[in-house]
């Protein structure tokens, strides 16, 4: 038996499976081919970054100074990562 899914719930599966899975995944396959998977690597930390900012504009959840803060050293991590690289 299939269940029942209103409206919202199939637009909901539809974006995550056009935006964040197939379109995400040819992007990043995409970098990986032009830049090599050593240098996309440490771009996956990103990922829950971009979740929770999209959960904070699209569904209105609080952002914690704690939250913003973890944010922030992840992002400073991942530009130590590739600038570390560089020399």
């Amino acid at each position: 038996m299939i269940p029942h899914f209103s409206l919202t719930a199939r637009l909901c599966l539809l974006y995550l499976g056009l935006f964040g899975t197939a379109l995400g995944y040819t992007w990043f396959t995409n970098v990986v081919q032009e830049i090599g998977a050593a240098r996309t690597a440490p771009f996956i930390n990103l990922t829950p970054i971009s979740g929770v900012l999209f959960g904070a504009l699209i569904l209105h959840e609080r952002l914690e100074w704690a939250v913003l803060f973890g944010g922030l050293v992840t992002i400073a991590g991942v530009m130590m990562t590739i600038y570390a690289g560089r020399k």
